[in-house]
């Protein structure tokens, strides 16, 4: 019944989107764009210098700079990493490292067909007419390229416009607009949403911070675990057992981290997103020294309103044999039980946890009851998870992807208990890692019921959307549906614009209304709008017949950026019935509205 729910709720989303128009840009508004440039050939085959490249979209009348970055991204082999240079390619993202020896910049100073273009679809436009203009005369004169991407949802079409002018810049307002950053000496990352914090000695989060209006600006994250029980003999004299009898508990003490001086790879002066690069390898971090010929790259990807995870190596005799060059050594890898699971604090107290099988599950310190069932995929296919924690915390929604055949079981990881321990305390005979408590920790457990010497995949991915407060099964299931559907590569024309027409290039914050968030929503949702001078505002709700239902505001306010919220009620305090609405701003010299849909 509550599956036929949630389906139905997706349906009413996607009519409406049918029936009323709604905006890529406005409803995709956490999701990140990236374009390698051969993804985009028309701009790649014309060869534009890199420090002249300006990403607009056309909203409101006029032109807008894009907060953007293009990441150079050069491919390389390491010699450290395999004999055999050919199969062992890493992609060098830095643009800071903290070893010279790896900083190998691209020497090509135009865009080519490894950078990788990345900005946010909320930050998108609609289509500009023909008589638009450009202020700038460079851009003006130069070939303009038109990006249209298409939602495969709704089939709504967004545009980006890409320029060229050796005389623009990037104003600090656009530059800084998610207030993107990373300390590589804490390894901390900063957005507008958010604060994270990465361990330095198994290379996963270990701290979530989500920041008003996002969440309650608390530490609601313990860390992010993997833990293992098997046996592990490289041929190297020192056999490794992981979580059976000799006090290892496969948690903090199975990967190694090279440290920040033998390779560390980050951006520095990051826009819309901050890569992180370490190196790592199996072996023991409490004893400092790593497993040779299992090294592997581990790159973090953080945006405004998301982060990302891949890498991690293949565990298999016949691979492992190679890379350490004597094909006559006798591996053994024998693994009975792994988990990966997200572990979380005494601070998510109060949230709710939510999977394909679980809904609304209470996170109060107590023991619970939900479905363990993980659904195991067929062997040409991969494991793809979600979940959700939300709560006056924020909202933390995760997908799991891994590439995984070799285990005979699988099933979910979950364990809300105040008095600390953990699930599998049964399998995982070695000690526990010390957290004093256990709220709404969870993730997947994967059994052998055989043990015998298996390839192990350790090569897996995941993402995080941090989103607003107390959402809803919908909501989780519509993150889960747009990862699952990206916009597919942009259709790329070149144009022209006349020289007259339109006022060019008017200020990014003349007056903007910007989107609603969430959306849908069903408690509230929040706005954001501005204005280049002091003026009267009047901001009201009219439901889907044009019908006023509430006034939000009608004074005056100052210059700059405001925000409003919507809390889904009447003038007279009536909650609204669940249905498309208009949320509309007027000043004396402009107006403006957005479509939001309540789901009660």
């Amino acid at each position: 019944m509550k599956k036929n729910m949630a389906v139905s709720g997706l349906l009413f989303i996607f009519i409406a989107g049918m029936l009323y128009g709604a905006k890529l840009y406005e409803d995709r508004i956490y999701e990140p764009v990236i374009l390698l440039g051969d993804q985009i050939p028309a701009v790649r085959n014309a060869k534009l210098p890199v420090d002249e490249i300006f990403v607009y979209a056309y909203k409101n009348g006029g032109w807008h700079m894009m907060p953007f970055q293009i990441d150079e991204r050069v491919r390389r082999a390491d010699p450290d990493l395999s004999k055999d240079e050919a199969t062992r390619i890493r992609h060098f993202y830095a643009i800071a490292n903290t070893n010279t020896a790896y900083a190998d910049p691209d020497t090509n100073a135009a865009f080519d067909g490894d950078d990788e273009l990345v900005f946010l679809i909320r930050d998108l436009g609609d289509e500009a007419p023909a008589n638009a203009v450009f202020g700038d005369a460079q851009a003006q004169a130069n070939p303009k390229y038109k990006l249209t991407f298409t939602d495969p949802l709704t089939q709504e079409k967004t545009y980006a416009y890409i320029v060229r002018s050796a005389t623009l810049t990037m104003p600090d307002d656009v530059k800084n607009k998610y207030a993107m950053s990373f300390d590589p000496a804490t390894h901390t990352i900063q957005s507008i949403s958010y604060t994270l914090g990465v361990s330095q000695v198994n290379g996963f989060l270990k701290d979530i911070i989500i920041k008003p209006p996002f969440g309650s600006n608390t530490d609601i994250f313990d860390t992010q675990k993997i833990r293992m029980n098997g046996f592990l003999d490289l041929a190297m004299g020192i056999p490794f057992e992981m979580g059976r009898n000799d006090g290892n508990s496969g948690t903090e003490v199975m990967f190694y981290v090279f440290p920040n001086e033998t390779y560390l790879s980050y951006t520095d002066r990051p826009v819309v997103r901050v890569i992180r690069e370490v190196r790592e390898s199996l072996g023991n971090n409490k004893a400092g020294y790593p497993f040779e010929g299992t090294e592997f790259y581990i790159k973090t990807f953080f945006f405004p309103y998301s982060a990302s995870f891949e890498g991690g190596a293949l565990l298999d005799p016949d691979s492992l044999k190679a890379a350490l060059d004597d094909p006559s050594l006798e591996i053994v890898i024998e693994m009975d039980y792994l988990r990966q699971s997200w572990d979380f604090n005494a601070n998510a107290a109060g949230m709710q946890f939510y999977n394909k099988y679980n809904t609304a599950v209470p996170v109060d310190g107590l023991p619970d009851s939900p479905d363990m069932t993980v659904d195991k995929p067929a062997s040409d296919e991969r494991l793809q998870l979600w979940s959700m924690m939300t709560g006056n915390q924020g909202t933390f929604f995760n997908f799991f992807d891994l590439a995984e055949s070799n285990w005979d079981a699988l099933s979910l990881y979950y364990y809300d208990d105040q008095n600390g321990g953990q699930l599998d305390q049964a399998i995982l005979v070695a000690d526990d890692s010390g957290e004093p408590g256990c709220y709404g920790d969870h993730g997947v457990r994967f059994t052998n019921t055989v043990v015998q010497t298996k390839a192990l995949n350790l090569d897996f991915s995941f993402t995080a959307y941090f989103d607003l407060p107390n959402q809803n099964r919908t909501r989780a299931e519509q993150l889960w549906s747009w990862i699952q559907n990206p916009p597919a590569n942009p259709s790329v024309n070149t144009v022209e614009f006349s020289a007259t027409g339109i006022k060019p290039n008017p200020s990014p914050d003349c007056f903007m209304l910007g989107q609603m968030a969430p959306n849908p929503f069903n408690m509230t949702t929040s706005f954001d709008f501005v204005l280049d001078r002091a003026s009267d505002v009047h901001c009201f709700v009219l439901d889907a017949t044009g019908k006023h239902v509430r006034d939000i505001e009608k004074r005056g306010f100052s210059a700059g950026r405001h925000a409003l919220t919507w809390n889904g009620t009447s003038d007279d305090g009536t909650v609204l019935p669940s249905g498309l609405y208009v949320i509309r701003l007027e000043t004396p010299e402009f107006q403006d509205q957005k479509k939001v849909i309540l789901l009660k």
